[in-house]
């Protein structure tokens, strides 16, 4: 094995190295050092080795950017190689260019194919004219650069995006109150922990339903109230709107709903959010201070009537009094 190369300020290869490396795999001692001598001169690091088995040990711990490999080989061939290298994680995206000659027309053109089945990227027929091969090398790395730096990208937003769904998962996760994520179509598509301990749902058994699964008006909710419930979630404009839910075991659970949309460029429409307050509590103070209320009003009414019998009664007494003792008096 050989490596060779001259230093220079042309990055950008994706591997964090100075300049890219191009490793030719050909058992000609003679085509190995005519490709490594031009590759050096363009200032790219060179690497070469003439035995294909030993060659994948040495691609393994130099990682190439750009692989130069014949196809006839002793031991092993080209193809052969290829399929190897393209087992290694670090060297999926490496480009590898076959080079080819020595056979009939036939057989060539079959051995080529094979070889791109193999997911070679390219291919030279010996013998090869080099300002052909250097300008489409340079192409292909420059390919390989964009590629790379596009697999960055999306490496780097792809973390970002985890962190972001963590992120907004934990906070789902810590809502004291029930969420739902609705479709254009009235569609549950997803729901938060406390939705499903609030209805005693899995969340399989929410999202795909219609959000009509989960409402479940009293006897006595008016049906002006729900045409008013249907009109908002049609609007998207709720907010503080107290309704009821069913649970899963037919609890009637009373609950103070707002809505927001999230804004789509999809022609299925605009997503709904919708948030369900548990106002059980509420509900129990409210109707026990009416309760109260009722029967302070009773009691006072109570009062209020003892007092005006009582009135009654005295008013009756000073009268039979009075009247007694002007008899008296005219005695």
């Amino acid at each position: 094995m050989t490596a060779t190369g001259k230093s220079t300020a042309d990055a950008g290869n994706g591997s964090g190295r100075a300049s890219p490396t191009i490793m030719v795999i050909d058992d000609e001692d003679l085509v190995r050092e005519m490709l490594c001598d031009t590759f050096s001169d363009e200032g790219m690091r060179t690497v070469s080795c003439g035995d294909p088995r030993e060659a994948l040990g040495i691609a393994a711990e130099e990682l190439p950017d750009l692989f130069l490999v014949d196809l006839m080989m002793p031991g092993m061939n080209g193809i052969e190689v290829c399929q190897a290298l393209r087992t290694h994680p670090a060297l999926r995206s490496a480009v590898i260019i076959m080079m080819t000659g020595h056979v009939g027309p036939g057989d060539r053109s079959e051995q080529i194919v094979r070889g791109l089945q193999a997911e070679a990227n390219d291919y030279f027929v010996k013998p090869f004219e080099l300002e052909e091969i250097k300008a489409r090398v340079t192409a292909w790395l420059r390919i390989k650069r964009s590629r790379d730096a596009l697999a960055v990208q999306a490496s780097t937003t792809q973390k970002a995006l985890v962190r972001e769904q963590a992120y907004t998962q934990t906070i789902l996760a810590s809502m004291a109150d029930a969420l739902f994520v609705v479709g254009a179509d009235g569609q549950i598509e997803a729901c938060n922990r406390r939705a499903q301990e609030l209805l005693g749902y899995e969340e399989d058994d929410l999202t795909g339903h219609s959000l009509g699964k989960v409402f479940a008006p009293a006897e006595d909710f008016p049906e002006s109230e729900m045409v008013r419930l249907r009109e908002g979630l049609r609007l998207h404009e709720i907010r503080d709107f107290d309704t009821s839910l069913r649970a899963q075991d037919g609890r009637v659970i009373p609950v103070s709903l707002s809505c927001a949309t999230l804004p789509s460029a999809e022609e299925k429409g605009a997503q709904m959010v919708i948030v369900a307050r548990d106002i059980t509590d509420r509900k129990r103070l409210q109707k026990e201070q009416r309760e109260y209320a009722e029967r302070l009003e009773a009691e006072v009414a109570e009062r209020t009537e003892e007092i005006r019998s009582s009135e009654e009664r005295y008013r009756t007494l000073f009268e039979n009094v009075d009247h007694g003792i002007l008899t008296t008096d005219t005695e």
